[in-house]
């Protein structure tokens, strides 16, 4: 990977595209342009690496990582790296998760705490070697700029450099100065220099949590009494001190609970009771381990060994309580009548700040107006299946009318992470999904169960139904693994005759016979994927086929088993639509209607590939790909299924 400040030359073809998101979801994925344009760079080839632009900077990052590393030991070095530096690369994905759901992930990011301290530690140094204030001023906004440059130019710790920045001069300059002109003019600044991250996840939430910190961190001390009388014994000083931190750390999180919810459609109301212990925790780790850096940078083994440990010993104490809540936490969906209260009082608060009392009561009368006509009963849910944008890979999650969730399939797995904690995760979140009755998958491929581990791990599993043996492979070895990590779900060997049924669906296991599941998978000379499971769902006039990776081989052997009841409306086309695949013989008795493709875009494999496209038209089957339409929701409707794409495209 590049280092800070070198300049890398490479060859390849850069391809913009339609931009497309989380069903759900309101923004684009972090570092991507919301006006659809993403350079993709295909087939690069490192043609030449220059020496780094900014050597002091390259030595210094490097420097800086390896004494991170040996002082903080492989255990913690990544969460330290994350906490100094805003790099999260080398964190576990579960970590990063717990940070997630329990509202403390902002202590990741390199923000106002960072660099307040920062150059809170640099104005002390140099008023100790006699620096005037604007001397001071120049130095701090010199080297919090070559901090910016080195952590990188992420929209948290920018804004954060240009309101100290302002800060600093105005008071250097013996000026008074308004945090809300400071709030606005980084705001200004920041999109001068880039427009487009008004679009920016990161820069919203950072404007937002300094909006709600001005806003709202008065009015909550007040209520907390801490203004009431000046603290005069050292008990009162720390109970002041603490007071202020809760009002700080509620106002800051109220703030970003909008666009929290906006973005993901869930809030993670554990941060509330969370963010005033995990704060003061960070905030004295933070100054620990900078301060350690600092004394092993100048050979003060005496200090920097007792701080390194102090520091350790924080930082771990924040790591285990935030994997503690991580796991005990859940998130909330609001409800439609909800979104209309937290609109309403957005506005009500608009209209009291602005003092009118005769607009607050309209609004308060309109607000409650509109809640009683959102009051109806909850309308009872359909049958939905969701063809989830894994890439190339399958993960396919069924709502049924009861409330219940299954998972067929959980997406594929890279070395930079799996679409489990990526994609799968985040969209039952989003939906309010807090538990699985069934996770089948249905063959051991690292594009099919690549992804069950991390939702094992991430949410409850009932049930977990397999074709083979459970145990086949690395994959379910480490899905096994995953068991642990919560209530283990049952193991449950599927074969050819079982029968399911959640509410009024059924569902049939049509694939593998028993013969299948009784031979031996390694010394097997079949295809794996002839032994996926095949399921046959049907419910009212709506039948779906879930195929797996099945080939000519298993799709002959259904044929000649159960003919014309292979009868369905909705397909899943088997292998993502190889050519193998979806054969004349199997189509004809099928005779779908339409047919789902779950594949990436520009896999490697060709899939679809066009001879299975001809079948899948030559029974005038609709078919609809993931790589183009992004995720694909199927609902059951008395006339039978109804298709459409569940993702936004922004272009």
């Amino acid at each position: 990977m590049p280092g800070v400040g070198e300049r890398w030359h490479v060859t390849g073809r850069l391809a913009p595209e339609p931009l497309r998101t989380a069903p759900g979801s309101r923004f684009p994925p972090p570092g991507v342009s919301p006006f659809g344009r993403r350079a993709e760079l295909f087939d690069p080839r490192l043609a030449e690496r220059e020496s780094p632009a900014i050597p002091v900077l390259t030595t210094a990052e490097r420097h800086l990582r390896e004494r991170i590393a040996e002082r903080f030991g492989p255990r913690l070095a990544p969460l330290a790296t994350a906490l100094l530096l805003g790099d999260r690369a080398a964190l576990d994905p579960e970590l990063v998760d717990a940070f997630t759901v329990t509202g403390t992930l902002h202590l990741l990011a390199v923000s106002g705490l960072h660099v307040a301290f920062l150059a809170g530690l640099i104005a002390v140094a140099l008023r100790l070697a006699g620096a005037t204030p604007v001397q001071g001023s120049a130095g701090a906004t010199l080297l919090v700029g070559a901090y910016v440059a080195l952590v990188g130019t992420q929209a948290s710790v920018v804004r954060s450099a240009f309101m100290l920045w302002a800060v600093l001069w105005a008071r250097a300059a013996e000026r008074r100065v308004s945090p809300w002109h400071v709030w606005g003019l980084a705001a200004v600044l920041i999109l001068a220099w880039r427009p487009l991250d008004l679009f920016d996840l990161g820069f919203v939430l950072s404007f937002a949590s300094v909006g709600g910190l001005l806003v709202l961190e008065g009015p909550i001390t007040r209520w907390l009494g801490a203004e009431r009388a000046p603290a005069t014994r050292p008990a009162e000083r720390i109970g002041r001190l603490l007071t202020g931190g809760l009002a700080a750390t509620t106002a800051a999180s109220a703030g970003t609970l909008p666009v929290q919810a906006a973005a993901f459609g869930w809030i993670a109301p554990a941060g509330f009771l969370l963010n005033p212990v995990a704060v003061p925790l960070f905030g004295a780790g933070l100054p620990l381990a900078w301060l350690a850096l600092a004394a092993d940078a100048l050979g003060l083994e005496l200090l920097a060994g007792p701080l390194s440990r102090a520091a350790a010993t924080t930082l771990g104490l924040l790591e285990a309580l935030v994997a503690w809540a991580g796991a005990r936490s859940p998130v909330w969906v609001p409800g439609p009548a909800v979104w209309g209260l937290g609109a309403g009082i957005l506005l009500v608060a608009a209209a009291w700040l602005a003092g009118s009392q005769r607009k607050t009561a309209l609004l308060l009368i309109a607000c409650a107006g509109a809640l009683v006509l959102s009051a109806r009963g909850p309308e009872r849910p359909g049958w939905e299946v969701v063809w989830l944008d894994v890439g190339q890979g399958d993960a396919i999650v069924l709502h049924f009318p009861d409330g219940a969730t299954w998972l067929v399939d959980a997406g594929p797995a890279d070395p930079f992470g799996d679409a489990g904690r990526r994609v799968v995760l985040p969209y039952l979140r989003r939906r309010g999904v807090r538990s699985i009755e069934w996770l089948i998958t249905t063959h051991p491929d690292l594009d099919h169960v690549g992804g069950a581990a991390s939702v094992v791990r991430g949410t409850q599993v009932r049930r977990w139904g397999s074709g083979r043996a459970v145990g086949d492979g690395a994959p379910y070895l480490e899905l096994l693994a995953a068991r642990g990590a919560r209530e283990a779900p049952q193991a449950v060997v599927l074969r050819a005759s079982d029968r399911l049924r959640q509410g009024s669906v059924t569902a049939d296991v049509l694939h593998p016979t028993a013969e299948w599941v009784a031979t031996d998978p390694y010394s097997d000379p079949r295809p794996p994927n002839e032994a996926s499971v095949v399921l046959l769902l049907s419910h009212g006039r709506c039948r779906l086929l879930l195929t797996g990776d099945i080939g000519e081989p298993a799709e002959a052997e259904l044929v000649r088993a159960l003919g014309d009841s292979l009868r369905a409306g909705l397909l899943h086309a088997g292998h993502h639509g190889s050519r193998h695949s979806s054969s004349a013989a199997f189509l004809a008795r099928v005779r779908p209607r339409a047919a789902v493709v779950s594949v990436g875009r520009r896999n490697r494999h060709g899939h679809p590939h066009p001879d299975a496209l001809a079948r899948l038209g030559a029974v005038h089957a609709r078919v609809h790909r993931t790589d183009r339409m992004g995720s694909i929701a199927a609902r059951c409707t008395p006339a039978g299924w109804r298709l459409q794409s569940t993702t936004s495209y922004f272009n």
